[in-house]
Parts: C-alpha cells; structure tokens; sequence
C-alpha cells in the first residue's frame, strides 16, 4: 500500500461486514470494489466515528479533571518544562520541600529529573499551551488548577481513540461491524479503561500506542508485502516503549507474528520484519542518548532495578486477588481467555500474539517489580495497556460458534459486561484514592494497604467505593440537620501510632493536621456554645510553640472568652496536648449560623524537620474538638460541601491535591468540583457540548444495532 494512503487505509474503508474469505487465516481483508459507491464506503467509516465520539463525549463528561497521583503530576512538570524552557527536567517541583523522595533523581547537570518515558508528556504540551490561554482569561488563584485540567483532557481523547482503534481491528479480525460496535463498547464501558480515562496516567497513551501497533501488524500480514504497515508497527511500537519503556515486552511477540503469520515464501515474511527491526534502533538510540544526558549513563533509566526481583505472588495478585486482579476489573476477560482457543483454530497467530501480549506483562509486572499492585491506583494499573487483547478474543466467541454454544457466549457476553460497567463506574464516581486511605487508615499504617487486605474479599475496593457513594449520595438526597460541620482547611484523618489506637478510634474526624486554617461552620440558632479544642504541637523546638487563634466570621474571639492549658496528662505514646477553651457567647448570639475558624502559624516537616519526608504544609495536629450548647454535646461531621482551597497567593498546595478525594464529594467529576468552585457556574454550560455528542452518537449507534 502506497505510504501516502497509509493512514487512511487506517482510519478509513471500514467494512460493515467483511466476507467469508477474510474469516481465513491467510485471506486479504475486503476492500471496496471500484463500482462501490461513495455512500455505501462512507457508510463502512460511519461506526469507526460514532464510537470515537461516543467514548470521547462519556470519557469528557465523567473526567476528573486533576490529577491523583505524584506520576501525572511529575509527567506534568515535564510537559511544563518543555512548553515554556524546552527542557526535560521538572525543575523545582523535584525538590525535598515539594516531592517525597525517591520520585526524582538528581541528573549529571544537578537538575531533577523523573523516570518516566518522555512520550505521554510530549503529547500533553498542545493541551498544556491551551490551559495556558484558558488560565489568563480566569483569576489567578484557578491558574495552576486550569493547566492542570488541560493535560487531562488528553486521555479522554486517547481512551476514545483507543476505542476506535479496537473496532478497526475487531473488524480487520473478522468480526463483523456488529460484533466489533459490541466488543468496543465492552472495552470502553466495562473494563477499567473507562476509569483511567479520567486521570493522567501513562497507561492510556501506552496502551493507545501498542493497539495502533499490532493492528499495523495484523493489516502487514494480510496486505503483502506489508512493508509500510511493518514501519507504522514499528513506530507505534517506538512510541509506547517511549512511554513506558517496559513495553519492550511486547516486541518478541509482535516480531514472532510478522515472521511466522500469513502465506508467502519465508522470503517475504523476512523483509517484513526488516523495517519493523531498523525503524526500532531509533528509538533505542534515542532512549539512549537521551539517558546519557540526564544521568550520564546509555542504560540508566530512573526505575529502581534492585526493586525488580522474582516474587511471583504480584502474578497471584493480578489474576486472582480481590483488590488487584485484573478479572474483578475487566470481568469479561474471563470470556476472552476462553475465546482465545477459540480463536487459535481459525487464526493462531494472532492468537498467540494476543497471549504473549498479556502473559508478558502478567509476568513483568506481577512476578518482577515489588510495586506489583501499583496503589492507590484503580485496579492492575499495569494491565491497562493490554486489556484490549483480553476483549477481542470474545469475538471469536460471538461470531464464529453456533446453537447453544452461540446462545451461551451472547448470554454470558452480557452478563459480564453489565458486571463490569458496575464495578468500574464505582471507579468513575468515586475518587479511587478513597479505597487506598480507607484500607491505609484500617490497617493503622502510612504505606498503605497490607497483603492480607489485597485477598480480603470484604475488603475490596469496589465494594468500598459503592459504599461511600451511598453514604454520600443519601446525605445529599436526605441531608442531615448538623449542628457543627468540619468544612474545610485540613487535611484526612491520620493513621496513628498503634499505642494511640483506642484513643484515635472514638472520633471518625480526628485526629487531622490542619492546613494552618481550619473552619467550622456552628449551626445553634444564635444560642451561646462552649468550644473544647485539644491538639498536639509537634513543631519542632527551632519553631518555637504554635500560636492558636480563634476566629468568629472572621473576627478574632476575645482572649477574655479563651482559656490556654498544657496538659500534663499524655496521651498513649507520650506527647503532652494543649487544650484551648472558649465560650462562644456574645460572638454568636443571633446569628443562626457562623464560621469558626482554628488558625495557626504554618511549617513542613520535610524543610523543618529533616529527615522528614512530609512535604504538606501543616498547622496543628488537632486531636479532638468539643461543641457543647445547653449542656449537651452537639454532633460535628463532615461537610457535605466543601470549598476548593485556592487562593492568589498559593494557587496550588498539597491541600488541594488532597481536597479532592478528603471531603465527601457526591462525585469525582470535574462538574461537581466546578460547581464548588467560586468559578461562575455558567462555564458548566460547556459540558452540554459532550452531552450533545453522546446522545449524537448514542442515539445513532443503537440505530445501527438494531438494524443489523
């Protein structure tokens, strides 16, 4: 094939049904003939554009809209860097008092550098300059917040291609329009695709890459001699190892099937594989040139080798733990592990492609690298490139088996599915570090969750999710009358030392840092309250004490109402509380509802307080607080609604970063936290856009459904 009409053989001439001969192992696919008229071919493209607006309009209206991890936001500080010096490093962003350590690694020229592969954030800098134009046209206190919520409009777009992508090679399979509409609606709605859609991980854009690669291969195979679709292969390939380099895996299986594949003499298939093989050294060099100026070494890459050893429970875990395993997450690849016999019989080197794809990196990630589990992440993180290779198989399944065992994989096909769109849209509605600091907070530690909660089946992360969205959606839909409500200005409730245990353990708030600011806001009907603070001052001596302030709307409380004490009674593991009482009387007295505020001088422990790691900027630690009015103790709870901590002066903090997943948000969608900003809600109008290419595309592709 000409290399001038190469991608558009790609993205275009898509048949609705294919015929019988490119159901062989070796037969051409179906090309249009030439007395085929130019409605009848647009018609074969149609499906391929539904699909990708329809994923890209769901993926666009159920993003995040931040980031949620200290990967997405170092690939981030690459982008910026390229955008705005064209350099490679993450600038101050690597140092102690803004990342833990670990995270970056100090390069030969002395500027901080990240491990990850350069491509994902190369591709972030359009969005990237565009957050930039969007940002000067808002306040400034939303400027990082914005820029930010450009560079994940990437993997919507991505996750959307990847979609389409998978119909293309669905139908290349063949599969048929029909089936190929359902297996790509089954990978974007029920699998975790769907949730990392939302975020700025690597993973998409890798998995992006290595889809578009092997369907190169598949049509080099089937197009001889197939030289341009090799390079294209090859390329693709390139680009996913330039994202994540232990996508290297993938290349004994994608040069085994371009050599064994297809008919023709073994001269053929040889120069098949040699631009596959050449194009390969570039980026190979380029890695390597590209290690040599940041850590003065061709094979040093950033990633921790001494943390990749054999301990092959990491496999156990990602095929069968109920927090990690990739068939709890992608339920239907349990019916594409049985397609892939299925498959072998009509064609087995594409199904052994398929195996060695996910087998590889089964084996990669679960039996070499300790970081098996990828935590806090949604589900096998690692796994998400190769899902696809999980739901084609189905296909054989659906199209090639006939009677009871026909009836029995269309059943079974949506069983799984509806299956899979409930687990993972727990994912979408439910910020997935919730799980991580529930399970963190359960197992009393700071490194988060243990072995034994991983095979916990009561202990699965799906389960949790669904059940704090009820909790949450119930007090929306039936709010609570609440005296006292913690609204913001600190950050989750922190794990303690185990002797503290029984102490921690009567309160579902504390003990909590606080950000410097914390607010309450006390709903009595303008009746007086008395206020008991107990917190702990762990600044170190250098410092000096903490300096507590009490506000009323603002408006400093009287030293006359407020009591200091040092107690001298410690608690468990021996730290001495101060107690601050206060009596709230004249300063509430008629006014139904008001905001008090606990104010303190801020630190960070890791600039304070080396060795420390911590890197949030903290006031006190507040260990227990006290309403009481009338004699009688009033409740204090979360907020339901809580503002986003932005302001001019510091745009972005680790605050932020925490408020989206501390506070009981109704939903982890960028909407909601829209709404929450001081922003004008009319910018919400803009998702009626993606909502008017979904019910488009929805409405269009149910249509052709039900016509074939």
């Amino acid at each position: 094939m000409p290399t001038s009409n190469l991608m558009q053989g790609l993205f275009g001439s898509i048949a609705t049904d294919v015929s019988a001969s490119a159901r062989q192992l070796a037969g051409p696919r179906h090309k249009p003939s030439a007395e085929e008229s130019p409605r009848r071919v647009r018609g074969r493209e149609r499906p391929a554009l539904l699909l990708g607006v329809f994923f890209l309009s769901l993926y666009l209206l159920t993003m995040g809209g931040h980031f949620d991890s200290p990967d997405e936001e170092l690939m981030f500080q690459v982008t910026r860097s390229l955008a705005q010096r064209g350099a490679l490093d993450v600038g101050d962003a690597g140092s102690a008092e803004r990342l833990m350590p670990g995270l970056a690694l100090t390069g030969v020229d002395g500027r901080s550098y990240t491990h990850y592969g350069l491509v994902s954030s190369i591709l972030s800098v359009p969005f990237y300059e565009a957050g930039r134009v969007a940002a000067a046209l808002l306040p400034s206190r939303f400027s990082e917040l914005v820029t930010r919520f450009a560079v994940g409009l990437r993997d919507p777009f991505i996750s959307a291609g990847a979609c389409t992508l998978l119909f293309i090679l669905a139908v290349e399979l063949g599969f048929g329009s029909t089936v190929s509409i359902a297996l790509t609606l089954a990978f974007g709605l029920g699998t975790l695709v769907w949730q990392y859609s939302k975020y700025s991980f690597s993973e998409p854009v890798t998995g992006f890459w290595l889809l578009l690669s092997v369907l190169a291969a598949v049509r080099a195979v089937r197009s001889p001699p197939g030289l341009a679709w090799s390079a294209v292969s090859s390329i693709a390939l390139g680009l996913a190892i330039g994202s994540k380099i232990s996508t290297a895996v993938a290349l004994p299986g994608l040069l085994m099937y371009l050599a064994a594949a297809g008919g023709g003499p073994p001269k053929m298939r040889i120069e098949r594989c040699i631009p596959f093989v050449l194009i390969l050294i570039v980026p190979a060099l380029g890695l390597a040139v590209l290690n040599t100026l940041r850590f003065g070494n061709p094979l040093e890459t950033g990633y921790y080798l001494e943390g990749y050893f054999w301990h092959p429970v990491g496999i156990a875990g990602l095929l069968f733990s109920p927090a990690k395993s990739v068939f709890v997450y992608a339920p239907l690849a349990l019916l594409g592990v049985v397609g892939l016999a299925r498959l072998a019989e009509r064609l087995p080197w594409e199904s052994a492609m398929f195996f060695w794809l996910v087998a590889s990196h089964v084996l990669v990630f679960g039996g070499f690298v300790y970081w098996w589990h990828g935590d806090a992440a949604w589900g096998p993180r690692y796994l998400v490139p190769v899902v696809p290779f999980l739901v084609l198989p189905i296909g054989a399944l659906l199209v090639w088996t006939r009677g009871l065992a026909h009836r029995l994989a269309w059943g079974a096909f949506s069983v799984l599915l509806g299956l899979g769109i409930a687990v993972n849209l727990a994912g979408v509605l439910v910020d997935q570090r919730v799980s991580f600091v529930y399970l963190s907070d359960a197992a009393g530690s700071v490194q988060g969750p243990t072995d034994e909660q991983r095979w916990d089946p009561l202990m699965s992360p799906v389960l949790i999710h669904w059940s704090q969205f009820s909790k949450r959606l119930a007090s929306f839909v039936q709010p609570r009358s609440q005296s006292v409500s913690l609204v913001s200005g600190t950050y989750a409730k922190e794990s303690v030392d185990p002797l503290d245990a029984g102490e921690a353990a009567k309160s579902n708030l504390f003990p909590r840092w606080t950000s410097g600011s914390a607010a309450f806001e006390l709903k009595n009907n303008g009746q007086s309250a008395q206020f008991t603070l107990e917190y702990l001052d762990n600044r170190p001596s250098s410092l000096g004490p903490a300096v507590v302030q009490l506000l009323v709307d603002g408006t400093p409380l009287s030293e006359a109402d407020v009591t200091r004490t040092h107690s001298n009674i410690p608690v468990p593991d021996g730290r001495l509380p101060w107690f601050v009482e206060a009596r709230l009387d004249s300063a509430v007295l008629g006014r139904n509802s008001v905001t008090l505020e606990v104010r303190s001088q801020k630190w960070q422990p890791a600039r304070d307080a080396p060795p420390s790691t911590d890197i949030r900027n903290l006031g006190i630690q507040i260990w227990a607080v006290r309403f009481v009015s009338n004699g009688q103790d009033l409740a204090v709870s979360e907020a339901s609604l809580s503002p986003m901590p932005v302001t001019d002066a510091q745009p972005w903090s680790y605050e932020l970063v925490t408020w989206f997943y501390t506070p009981p948000h109704l939903a982890d969608v960028w909407l909601w936290y829209l709404y929450l900003s001081d922003l004008p809600h009319w910018l919400m109008l803009f998702a009626l856009v993606p909502v008017a290419g979904l019910f488009w595309s929805g409405t269009h592709l149910w249509q052709r459904l039900r016509s074939d």
